[in-house]
C-alpha cells in the first residue's frame, strides 16, 4: 500500500483524516504516531522483519540521542552515522543478494532521520524528544516512501507550528492530486516507453532512438521524484503540518549542479550539513575557492549511491562530478548562470548528461548499460525500429510528453503567474486552475491507474527507499 494506490487514496487516507480531525488536538500527535507506526507495517508485510528493526533501531536512537544530550564526547554524532551508514549498505547488499531479506520501505529515510536525531542534540541545535516524538520523527509516513529528507531540527519546529485551517488542507489536496498526476500520468507512461525502447535496442539500434529513450527516461525520473515527493508533503499539509516542496525546476536546470540541487533538495541539505561541510571543515578545503566545487562534486556521488548502490552508478557518478567540477572551477557555471544566450546550450548538455546518468541508474550491470549507449548511438536499418516508432507516435506518448513540458512550469511557477495577474481575476484564475487540475486528476484515477497498477503499488522499478 502507497500513496498513489487505490487502498491509500479511498480507504486509509480518509479513515486517518476523519480520525486525525475528530480526535482532540492535544491527542493528534500520539494518533500521527499510530498512524504512521499502521501504514509502516501495511507497506512492509513482504519483509516483516524490518518492522523489528525500525523499532530497535528508533529506541537505539531515543537513548543515544539522551547520551548526546549529556556528555561533551563530540564523537557521538560520528558513531551514529557510521552505524547507520554501514546498515545502509548492508542492507543493500543483502537486498541484492538474497531472498531471505527485502529492503525495507521507507530504510533509507528513517536510517538519515537517526542520524540527524544524535547529531542535531549533539550540536545543541535541538533538544531530546520524549519516545513517542522521538518515534513520530522516525516513523513520519508522509515522507516514508521518498522523501522529502527532513532535518530533526526542522521537523522540530514543523511539528511545533502544526495548525488546521481550510486553506491549508487544501493546499495539501492540491499538492497530493499533483503528485498522482505526476507518478501515473506522466512518469509511469514515460518510463512504459523507455523499456519498450530498451527491449527493442539490441535488435534496432538508431541515432533517433536513442534521443527517444533520453527523452522517456529524463522525464520519467524527474516526474517519478517529484510525483512521490508532493504526495508526501501534501499528505503532511493535509495534517496541519506544512513542510517545503522537495523537488521544482530540475526540469529546466541550465548545468548539472543546478538540476541536483532542485530535484533532491532535502537530501542534498542534508548531506551537506552532517558530511560533506564537515569533511570540508576538517581539511581546511572549506576556505579554498575549490571548496564549494568539491562539495557539489561530493554530494551528487552520495546522492547517486543513495539512489542506487552499484558499479555503474558509481563511476556514472563519478563522471557528473568531473564535469561538475570542472564547470565550477573555469567558471562556467557562473557564466551559464549570468549569460541567457547561453543556457540553451546549458538546458540541452545537462539533459544529455543527466539522460545518460539515470539510464546508468535503470541499468542492471555495467556491461548492459554499455551495450544499451552502444545500441542507440549507431544507425542500422531494421524493421524493429518501426514498431518503436509507431507506438511512439500513439497519442498516449505525445500528449504526456507535452503535458510533461508544461505541467512542470506551471506547478512552478502558478502562483507569479497569479501575482501578475490584476486582483480582480486572481480568485477566477485561481478557481478555473483548481477545477481543471481536479478534472485531471480524475483522470488520471480513472484512465491511468487501472493501466500502470505496479506504479500505484511500488514506490520505483528500479530504485529503493
Amino acid at each position: 500500500m502507497l500513496f498513489a494506490s487505490a487502498a491509500f487514496m479511498f480507504l486509509f487516507l480518509p479513515v486517518s483524516l476523519a480520525a486525525f480531525y475528530l480526535t482532540p488536538q492535544r491527542y493528534r500527535r500520539s494518533l500521527l504516531l499510530v498512524i504512521s507506526a499502521v501504514f509502516y507495517m501495511l507497506a512492509n508485510l513482504n519483509a516483516p522483519l524490518s518492522i523489528v528493526i525500525l523499532l530497535a533501531l528508533s529506541i537505539a536512537t531515543y537513548f543515544a540521542g539522551r547520551f548526546a544530550a549529556r556528555t561533551s564526547f563530540k564523537y557521538v554524532g560520528i558513531i551514529a552515522g557510521a552505524v547507520a551508514i554501514t546498515l545502509f549498505f548492508v542492507f543493500r547488499v543483502l537486498d541484492d543478494r538474497g531472498e531471505l531479506f527485502s529492503f525495507p520501505l521507507g530504510g533509507a529515510i528513517w536510517l538519515l532521520s537517526c542520524v540527524s536525531y544524535v547529531i542535531d542534540i549533539a550540536r545543541r541545535d535541538a533538544e531530546p524528544a520524549r519516545i513517542d516524538d522521538t518515534l513520530l520523527y522516525i516513523m513520519f509516513f508522509p515522507v516514508m516512501a521518498a522523501g522529502p529528507v527532513i532535518k530533526y531540527k526542522d521537523f522540530v519546529k514543523y511539528i511545533d507550528s502544526m495548525h488546521y485551517n481550510v486553506n491549508e488542507f487544501a493546499s495539501g489536496v492540491k499538492l497530493f492530486a499533483v503528485g498522482v498526476i505526476e507518478r501515473l500520468a506522466i512518469a509511469a507512461v514515460m518510463l512504459e516507453a523507455y523499456e519498450l525502447i530498451i527491449e527493442t535496442s539490441d535488435r534496432a539500434p538508431d541515432i533517433g532512438f536513442g534521443m527517444f529513450a533520453a527523452v522517456a527516461v529524463f522525464l520519467a525520473a524527474y516526474f517519478a521524484f517529484a510525483g512521490w515527493a508532493d504526495m508526501g508533503v501534501g499528505i503532511a499539509r493535509m495534517f496541519g503540518i506544512s513542510l517545503p516542496r522537495d523537488v521544482s525546476g530540475a526540469l529546466w536546470a541550465y548545468s548539472p549542479a543546478r538540476y541536483f540541487s532542485r530535484i533532491f533538495v532535502g537530501l542534498g541539505d542534508w548531506l551537506d550539513d552532517y558530511i560533506v561541510s564537515p569533511l570540508l571543515r576538517v581539511t581546511s578545503l572549506s576556505r579554498r575557492k575549490v571548496g564549494s566545487a568539491i562539495a557539489s562534486s561530493l554530494t551528487v556521488v552520495l546522492i547517486a549511491l543513495w539512489v542506487r548502490f552499484s558499479l555503474t552508478m558509481l563511476i556514472m557518478a563519478l563522471i557528473v562530478a568531473a564535469i561538475m567540477f570542472i564547470l565550477s572551477v573555469s567558471g562556467a557555471e557562473q557564466l551559464l548562470k549570468d549569460s541567457k544566450l547561453l543556457r540553451p546550450i546549458g538546458f540541452f548538455l545537462t539533459f544529455l548528461l543527466m539522460s545518460i546518468f539515470w539510464t546508468a541508474g535503470l541499468s542492471a550491470s555495467l556491461g548492459d548499460f554499455t551495450s544499451l549507449i552502444n545500441a542507440v548511438s549507431s544507425s542500422v536499418d531494421d524493421y524493429h525500429i518501426y514498431y518503436v516508432y509507431i507506438v511512439m507516435s500513439g497519442g498516449e506518448y505525445i500528449v504526456t510528453a507535452i503535458a510533461a513540458l508544461l505541467f512542470s512550469p506551471l506547478i512552478c511557477c502558478g502562483d507569479a503567474i497569479l501575482n501578475k495577474l490584476p486582483q480582480r481575476l486572481r480568485p477566477i484564475a485561481e478557481c478555473v486552475g483548481t477545477l481543471l487540475l481536479l478534472a485531471i486528476f480524475v483522470f488520471t484515477l480513472v484512465y491511468y491507474m487501472p493501466q500502470y497498477p505496479q506504479s500505484a503499488m511500488q514506490a520505483f522499478k528500479y530504485f529503493v527507499f
